[in-house]
Order: C-alpha cells, then sequence, then structure tokens
C-alpha cells in the first residue's frame, strides 16, 4: 500500500470510524496476533468502509453493510479464503433435464415448507461445495420422508477425494477437501460411499480438529497439501472411528444425480417439481451484500465470457423465487438463494438475486441429489 494512501486511511479511520472498528472486532469476537496486525486489518476495514459507501451509490437498490463478517478482508483474500476455484464440469447438454413450460406462481419457497436446515457457517475453508450438496441432499431426503435431517458436509471434506479428468475439455476436476470441490462429483462419491452421515453424528469443523487431505486426492489437480497441518486421529472420518470407511450408520443412501435447465423459466418449475437445488455461481461481489435484489454490483456479476462456468467460484443452495416490487411500479424478478456464511451475513443467511439474466452464472450448472425412498434409513 503506498505511503499516502495509508496515510489517507489511517485518517479516515480516526475521524469517520470512531470506535466502529472496535465495536466490530467485539460483535464478532476478532481477535489479533499483534498491533501491528490489528492497525493493518483497521486500514483495510476503512477501506472497505469506503467501498460499501461507492457500491451504495452505484447500486441503490441494494443495500451494503459493512457490519458483516468479512469487513477486515481484502477482496482477494476474501476471495481465496471461502470460494472454491476450481475447474468445473462442462455438462452434457443432453444429460440436463427440461420441463415443459408452464404458467409459474409469482412467487415459491422451500424453507417455509420444510425442506430447508438452518443456515451454516462455513468459517475460513472453501467448504461450500460441501456444504450445498449436504443441502440438497438433506431437502430430497425431507421432501421423501417428511423428515428435515442435517446431513455432514464433513464426511465429504474429510473422505471424497473424487476426481474426473474427462470434464472441462480434458483439464479435469476434482474434489479438495478444504480447499474445494464440486457438488457433481459429491453426489457420485455418496452413491458409491453407500450414503450420507447426519451431521449429529459428524459434525463440522471444529476447534481442535485437524483434518487431512481425503486419502488419494489428486494432487495434480487439487494442488500439494502434504505441508497442511492436520491430525487424523482428531477427526471421525480419518481417526479412530474411520467413518470414511463405513459400511453402516448413514442416514440416507444417494442413488445418483440430475443436471438442471439453463433456462431460467424452465429452472424455476424443475425447483418447484424436484425442491432445493444446488447451484454454482460468481461470488466475490457479494462480500459485502446485507439485503435486496443483488444485480451484480459495480462489474457486474457475469462470468467471464473466455471462462464459461469454468469462472463460478462458490456453491449455495436455490430455495425459491419471487418479484421484488420497488419504487416506481419497478419489477425485479429474483432467486431467493441459501449461503454458508452465518446468520449475520445478508438477509439472515440468504440472499436474493435478479432472475431471467442469468446474473452471477446461476443457472449455468444447478443441480439436485437423488434419494432412493424405498431405501431410506432415517
Amino acid at each position: 500500500m503506498q505511503p499516502f494512501l495509508s496515510l489517507l486511511l489511517a485518517l479516515h479511520v480516526s475521524l469517520s470510524t470512531g470506535n466502529s472498528f472496535q465495536k466490530w472486532t467485539d460483535a464478532h469476537g476478532k481477535v489479533y496476533q499483534s498491533e501491528e496486525e490489528r492497525h493493518s486489518r483497521s486500514l483495510i476495514y476503512a477501506k472497505n468502509q469506503l467501498l460499501v459507501e461507492k457500491l451504495s451509490v452505484a447500486d441503490p437498490d441494494v443495500v451494503y453493510d459493512i457490519s458483516g463478517p468479512f469487513a477486515d478482508l481484502e477482496t482477494s483474500e476474501f476471495t481465496s479464503k471461502l470460494m472454491s476455484k476450481r475447474t468445473v464440469p462442462q455438462i452434457l447438454e443432453e444429460l440436463r433435464e427440461h420441463s415443459d413450460q408452464q404458467s409459474l406462481p409469482d412467487s415459491f419457497d422451500w424453507e417455509p415448507k420444510g425442506l430447508v436446515a438452518p443456515v451454516r457457517n462455513q468459517k475460513a475453508l472453501g467448504s461450500c461445495w460441501a456444504v450445498s450438496t449436504a443441502e440438497t441432499v438433506e431437502g430430497q431426503l425431507a421432501k421423501a420422508t417428511g423428515k428435515l435431517v442435517p446431513l455432514s458436509p464433513e464426511q465429504l471434506i474429510e473422505c471424497d477425494a473424487s476426481s474426473d479428468s474427462t470434464c472441462a475439455g480434458g483439464k479435469g476436476c476434482a474434489d479438495c477437501g478444504m480447499f474445494g470441490g464440486w457438488p457433481y462429483l459429491a453426489y457420485q462419491f455418496l452413491q458409491k460411499a453407500g450414503g450420507m452421515f447426519s451431521e449429529a453424528d459428524w459434525p463440522y469443523f471444529k476447534e481442535g480438529m485437524f483434518p487431512c487431505m481425503p486419502k488419494g486426492y489428486s494432487k495434480a489437480l487439487c494442488g500439494n497439501h502434504d505441508d497442511l497441518y492436520c491430525r487424523a486421529n482428531s477427526t471421525k472420518g480419518q481417526g479412530p472411528k474411520d467413518l470414511c470407511h463405513a459400511t453402516s450408520g448413514f442416514t440416507t443412501p444417494v442413488s445418483g444425480w440430475r443436471s438442471l435447465s439453463r433456462n431460467e423459466e424452465e429452472l424455476a418449475a424443475q425447483l418447484i417439481q424436484f425442491g432445493p437445488a444446488s447451484v454454482l455461481i460468481v461470488a466475490d461481489g457479494l462480500q459485502f451484500y446485507h439485503s435486496g435484489v443483488f444485480t451484480g454490483g459495480l462489474l457486474g456479476c457475469q462470468p467471464d465470457p473466455s471462462e464459461g462456468i469454468l469462472g463460478l467460484d462458490h456453491a449455495v443452495l436455490m430455495v425459491g423465487f419471487g418479484k421484488d416490487h420497488a419504487l416506481f411500479g419497478h419489477i425485479k424478478p429474483y432467486w431467493r438463494l441459501k449461503n454458508s456464511w452465518g446468520t449475520s451475513w445478508g438477509e439472515q443467511g440468504y440472499f436474493r438475486l435478479e432472475r431471467g439474466t442469468g446474473r452471477c452464472g446461476v443457472n449455468l450448472a444447478a443441480t439436485v441429489a437423488r434419494v432412493e425412498t424405498s431405501v431410506v434409513v432415517v
């Protein structure tokens, strides 16, 4: 950071933010290792405060806010810590589900219908793919049985080393533990493994738990993470219980998956037909989102045309859709999406995204799990 800019930001911290940084750190339980780090984070906080003000002017229909959990992160840090920047599959068009055009309701939402579990917090791990996978399986299970049972993303993080050398034109795709992965491979892994455990039986990463990379992960596609500090015996999957190799105890089997339409009218009909869907998006513009129908922020939130779906970096759960009636009679159709950044972000952990324009690539890689109801074992 240039000295003059640092001086301006330091002045902004002292004059404009007052005690807001201290209040923010208290609210989020932030503890820094040194005064130097604290000062550095306060400057980033001040810079982000200016960015939020700029976003609010440029995009007045959306509320951006500095009070969320990522206010002390540079955009590059935010992207590297929480996004799954991995190659995604070019799913063959003939494998996609298509629906007859139907008259859609103005709004629909699976959350009040009991198919959506509480919002999770993936923390500083690239585990969105595992969370999104678990949540679409949860929806299928609840749809089949009437019982909403939170399932275990940790099972996928610790055990799933799936890879597909044929996807993305031969570039390859892989599930890489806490460094990213892809729901379609996770469905296939769960089908082969025999099923998915509940979150009660296999909790998510917590303090004192240091999982290793899944056995046999692709170093070519995931990078070499052999230097990762890990302690397999601190986990249920890789430790003494060895649940990664379990043959029983599953909450539900997974019998396969569906790839949904890119046509957003069809996709809305399929959401009603099949249940909550895992979708992949470009998410770096959502760091300071607080509420409203997101239409792209400063940069428009569209995948790089040269990358297509290869530029998608975050997995979330599509739970519904609706129409926002803004000022002067303007109507904004939207998707309602469940994130995995905790309830202090967005609309209690959810966000609304413009529908019908392919915003953030939301329609490019939507999938749902298949659950064989005749052998469900909840």
